[in-house]
């Protein structure tokens, strides 16, 4: 039963990143759970996230989250960056 609900489980946290675009996929991962003895619910999602799917829709919701992650990332690695030289072990 533990090794079924694990099953179960390690498919729900991966729903978010096949919906909506591979409903195929969705449906394999589905059937499959069901097979581990329980239901896939839908992922849980802030409520900025769900605010940007009513205005955008699922997918652009989902890529503008994509890129506003990248984005950060990328500012993060820009700072640590540009004050490496300044604040780094090599200045004297």
């Amino acid at each position: 039963m533990f090794c079924n609900m694990g099953h179960k489980n390690f498919i729900q946290r991966r729903v978010e990143f096949v919906l909506p675009e591979h409903e195929e996929a969705f449906r394999v991962m589905e059937k499959a759970a069901m097979k581990a003895g329980g239901v896939l619910e839908p992922p849980r999602q802030s409520k900025k996230f769900r605010l940007m799917c009513v205005v955008f829709g699922w997918a652009r919701a989902k890529r503008i989250k994509g890129l506003a992650w990248k984005l950060g990332l990328l500012v993060k690695r820009n700072v640590d960056r540009a004050f490496s030289g300044v604040i780094g072990p090599n200045r004297k």
